[in-house]
Protein backbone atom coordinates (compact mmCIF):
# COMPACT_ATOMS: atom_id res chain seq x y z
CA UNK A 1 0.00 0.00 0.00
CA UNK A 2 3.04 2.43 0.87
CA UNK A 3 4.14 1.86 -2.63
CA UNK A 4 1.20 2.74 -4.52
CA UNK A 5 0.55 6.22 -2.28
CA UNK A 6 3.91 7.16 -1.33
CA UNK A 7 6.96 8.79 -3.86
CA UNK A 8 9.71 6.58 -2.57
CA UNK A 9 12.13 9.03 -5.06
CA UNK A 10 11.45 11.77 -2.45
CA UNK A 11 11.96 10.02 0.72
CA UNK A 12 14.37 11.43 3.06
CA UNK A 13 17.34 8.70 4.15
CA UNK A 14 18.14 11.18 6.78
CA UNK A 15 14.46 12.51 8.67
CA UNK A 16 13.85 9.25 10.28
CA UNK A 17 17.38 8.84 11.76
CA UNK A 18 17.45 13.02 12.81
CA UNK A 19 14.31 12.79 14.10
CA UNK A 20 15.51 9.57 16.58
CA UNK A 21 18.26 11.28 17.28
CA UNK A 22 16.22 14.31 18.71
CA UNK A 23 13.96 11.99 20.72
CA UNK A 24 17.67 10.52 22.29
CA UNK A 25 18.73 13.39 22.95
CA UNK A 26 15.00 14.71 24.53
CA UNK A 27 14.92 11.49 26.84
CA UNK A 28 18.69 11.37 27.67
CA UNK A 29 18.16 14.81 29.25
CA UNK A 30 15.43 14.61 31.04
CA UNK A 31 16.96 11.17 32.74
CA UNK A 32 20.03 13.62 33.71
CA UNK A 33 17.94 16.69 34.67
CA UNK A 34 15.21 14.55 36.87
CA UNK A 35 18.38 12.15 38.12
CA UNK A 36 20.27 14.88 39.46
CA UNK A 37 17.12 16.80 40.98
CA UNK A 38 15.91 13.07 42.84
CA UNK A 39 19.46 11.29 43.71
CA UNK A 40 19.41 7.22 44.13
CA UNK A 41 16.33 6.22 44.83
CA UNK A 42 14.79 7.16 41.19
CA UNK A 43 15.49 3.75 39.76
CA UNK A 44 12.57 2.03 42.35
CA UNK A 45 9.73 4.68 42.36
CA UNK A 46 9.98 7.13 39.21
CA UNK A 47 7.89 5.89 36.44
CA UNK A 48 9.60 9.05 34.26
CA UNK A 49 13.21 7.09 34.79
CA UNK A 50 11.99 3.82 33.20
CA UNK A 51 9.84 5.76 30.14
CA UNK A 52 12.45 7.71 29.51
CA UNK A 53 15.11 5.01 29.95
CA UNK A 54 13.17 3.19 27.33
CA UNK A 55 12.57 5.88 24.86
CA UNK A 56 16.62 6.32 25.15
CA UNK A 57 16.90 3.13 24.13
CA UNK A 58 14.59 2.56 21.07
CA UNK A 59 15.49 6.15 19.33
CA UNK A 60 19.42 4.95 19.96
CA UNK A 61 19.05 1.99 18.15
CA UNK A 62 16.59 3.71 15.53
CA UNK A 63 19.14 6.65 15.29
CA UNK A 64 22.26 3.76 13.90
CA UNK A 65 19.59 1.07 12.46
CA UNK A 66 19.78 3.15 8.85
CA UNK A 67 23.02 4.13 8.47
CA UNK A 68 24.96 0.59 9.80
CA UNK A 69 22.31 -1.36 7.27
CA UNK A 70 23.29 1.06 4.62
CA UNK A 71 27.03 0.39 5.63
CA UNK A 72 26.79 -3.60 5.96
CA UNK A 73 24.67 -3.58 2.67
CA UNK A 74 27.43 -2.49 0.69
CA UNK A 75 30.06 -4.08 2.53
CA UNK A 76 28.62 -7.13 4.41
CA UNK A 77 25.27 -7.90 3.14
CA UNK A 78 25.37 -11.38 5.37
CA UNK A 79 25.48 -9.40 8.31
CA UNK A 80 22.06 -7.64 8.18
CA UNK A 81 20.86 -10.17 10.06
CA UNK A 82 22.49 -10.25 12.75
CA UNK A 83 21.99 -6.52 13.26
CA UNK A 84 18.44 -6.64 12.78
CA UNK A 85 18.39 -9.30 15.08
CA UNK A 86 20.33 -7.05 17.42
CA UNK A 87 17.90 -4.34 17.13
CA UNK A 88 14.55 -6.57 18.15
CA UNK A 89 16.27 -7.30 21.71
CA UNK A 90 16.82 -3.60 22.46
CA UNK A 91 13.67 -2.95 21.16
CA UNK A 92 12.32 -5.36 23.41
CA UNK A 93 14.53 -4.35 25.98
CA UNK A 94 13.43 -0.84 25.79
CA UNK A 95 9.26 -1.76 25.60
CA UNK A 96 10.35 -3.79 29.01
CA UNK A 97 11.92 -0.54 30.33
CA UNK A 98 8.56 2.09 29.24
CA UNK A 99 6.31 -0.91 30.76
CA UNK A 100 7.59 -1.18 34.23
CA UNK A 101 7.59 2.38 33.85
CA UNK A 102 3.89 2.58 33.07
CA UNK A 103 3.36 -0.02 35.96
CA UNK A 104 5.13 2.32 38.93
CA UNK A 105 3.08 3.21 41.15
CA UNK A 106 1.88 7.05 40.72
CA UNK A 107 2.85 9.29 43.77
CA UNK A 108 1.37 12.68 44.13
CA UNK A 109 1.83 15.85 46.31
CA UNK A 110 -1.14 17.03 48.72
CA UNK A 111 -1.27 20.40 47.14
CA UNK A 112 -2.99 21.73 50.02
CA UNK A 113 -5.30 20.96 53.09
CA UNK A 114 -8.20 18.99 52.74
CA UNK A 115 -11.55 20.28 51.40
CA UNK A 116 -13.63 17.87 52.85
CA UNK A 117 -15.78 18.80 55.72
CA UNK A 118 -14.71 17.68 59.06
CA UNK A 119 -15.93 14.18 61.35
Amino acid sequence: MVLLAEDLNSFSVVAFPLQALLLLALSLWTLLANGLAEGSRMMRTHDWFWACTGFALSNGAASAIEPLSAMFLRSAPDRLVDLFNFKAVIDLAAALAITVGMLCPVTTVPSGPSSSPAR
